[in-house]
């Protein structure tokens, strides 16, 4: 099973963990009852004034609407993974959220009057990046997002893509890396075969050796995508300003430009087997965070519930769940944070039997596991909580 994170280099994480408690201390200063001191670990309880700090500096101080879709406050179980957990790496709305949030973006932005970023030929829609979103990348994220300004007086050059290698079949989320000489960023464009759309990536930051790494996702994660072939492209110094998600009808004009590599995604997926059955919940079923699930499996002893956000490329290990002699199983699993916050949201659930590699509770991956058997997938919606 292959596990990737998001790219983000440690020392970035490291830097926006110590600005959102830089930014909370402000808070503390100001009511030391209402926004107290406290241990950044694993008591989520301990997160609640630092979540209520949140939506005091976005939306009271800041000014912005309650209701723009851009803005993810990250519940305390978010917060308790990105201040605990090495390697997490929240959805790209929270991530843009805590940025906003530890730079005061959001508070110098309130009462000015911004318009939005200019479309350049070529670019035909933005996904999910409305104007707000445009202004976050570019008060908060700043270089990190925008592409960097060409260094003075040295010229780009020496741009080359590694990996991967030209006609070999690769999972969905594949490191790309290279190396380019006077620059510190590079675009990764992607283009399925017989589309007209092309997909901006994450951009790689270029260290101080010259060379490049970013895992980029190709296709989705259904079987339209799989087998299909996708050209990659890198990119420095783009004309035209360039955010992650963009989709564009060409290739974008830049000062460098890789060679195309052409690959095919490969399946990654176990066709499912009868022998495991889920009794309850059943598909298209409204269940609660808190979810007994029960089924049956022969010749098992262990199965391993995950559990997929529709719409989301993570994928959570729930507890293991014993087997009976019978193939009876039943136990636990959770969907959902807790709370009203993912009330209505669909979910995938699949139930796996002897996976590949081992598996633990709370693991997140970016695929379903490979297994030796695995269930159909089920579609449910997060419904409250069943008195």
């Amino acid at each position: 099973m292959e596990k990737f994170t998001r790219y983000t280099p440690d020392n970035e994480i490291f830097t926006l963990r110590e600005s959102i408690k830089a930014r909370y201390q402000t808070y503390h200063a100001q009511d030391r009852v209402k926004y107290p001191a406290f241990n950044f670990n694993t008591n989520r309880a301990n997160y609640e004034p630092l979540r209520e700090s949140f939506e005091e500096e976005l939306f009271v101080r800041g000014g912005i609407d309650r209701q723009q879709k851009s803005i993810h406050i990250p519940s305390t179980y978010t917060l308790v993974l990105l201040f605990t957990a090495d390697g997490y790496m929240p959805d790209r709305k929270i991530l843009e959220t805590c940025f906003l949030y530890a730079e005061g973006s959001a508070t110098d932005l309130a009462g000015k009057s911004v318009s939005a970023p200019n479309v350049t030929t070529g670019l035909t829609k933005r996904l999910s990046l409305p104007v707000l979103t445009g202004l976050i990348v570019l008060f908060g994220l700043g270089s990190y997002f925008l592409t960097l300004k060409r260094t003075k007086f040295k010229q780009a050059s020496g741009l080359h893509m590694h990996v991967p290698f030209s006609a070999v079949r690769y999972p969905r989320l594949i490191p790309i890396e290279g190396e380019v000489s006077n620059a510190d960023t590079v675009w990764l464009v992607v283009k399925p075969d017989n589309e007209s759309n092309y997909y901006v990536a994450y951009p790689a930051k270029v260290n101080s050796h010259g060379h490049w790494r970013v895992p980029i996702v190709i296709g989705d994660s259904s079987l339209y995508t799989t087998d299909r072939k996708f050209q990659v492209r890198a990119f420095v110094n783009p004309e035209q300003t360039l955010f992650p998600w963009d989709v564009l009808h060409k290739w974008p004009k830049a000062e460098l430009a890789s060679d195309i590599k052409e690959i095919i995604r490969r399946d990654e997926r176990y066709i499912f087997t009868d022998d495991i059955t889920i009794y309850y919940p059943s598909d298209v079923h409204i269940v609660p965070h808190q979810l007994v699930m029960e089924g049956k499996a022969m010749n098992a002893d262990t199965v391993w519930v995950v559990i997929r956000p529709v719409g989301d490329h993570r994928h959570w290990v729930q507890p293991p769940i014993k087997v009976e002699k019978n193939g009876q199983w039943k136990g636990v699993v959770y969907v959902g944070d807790p709370g009203d916050t993912d009330i209505c949201c669909p979910y995938q659930i699949r139930a796996f039997v002897k996976p590949v590699d081992p598996l633990k509770f709370n693991d997140m991956l970016y695929e379903w596991p490979k297994a030796e058997r695995s269930s159909r997938i089920l579609n449910v919606h997060r419904g409250p909580k069943i008195k």
